[in-house]
């Protein structure tokens, strides 16, 4: 029988943790533009946590479209450091940056998951 849920996500860890829980799923990565989206939710002033949840949304919303006899799961974390969204470090050299900026610091990290069918 065919996996009855998608990960409209390309992140291993949420892909090992389904696995983990016995949740067989097949995963198809929803191609949404982050950053761009971010900026213009930010722009508006819509707090990170929502940036979080609306993110997830699009993601389970866009696969579920394709799929809708099966569960979607959309999920997202959005990470605020003084006041500043970060996103995926896209460099390694870029990685070190923001991990040298928190050393030390107190941060936030905003979780959402989504499920749609």
């Amino acid at each position: 029988m065919p996996p009855q849920v998608i990960l409209a996500s390309s992140s291993q860890t949420r892909s090992m943790l389904l696995n983990n829980a016995g949740i067989k799923h097949q995963i198809l990565n929803a191609m949404v533009d982050e950053d761009t989206v971010k900026a213009s939710l930010k722009s508006e002033g819509v707090a990170p946590r929502d940036i979080a949840d609306i993110l997830a949304e699009m993601k389970a919303k866009k696969i579920s479209s394709q799929f809708p006899e099966l569960l979607t799961i959309g999920c997202d974390q959005v990470l605020v450091f003084k006041n500043v969204i970060y996103s995926k470090s896209k460099t390694k050299t870029d990685m070190v940056s923001q991990l040298n900026n928190m050393k030390g610091n107190k941060h936030k990290i905003f979780s959402a998951a989504v499920i749609y069918r």
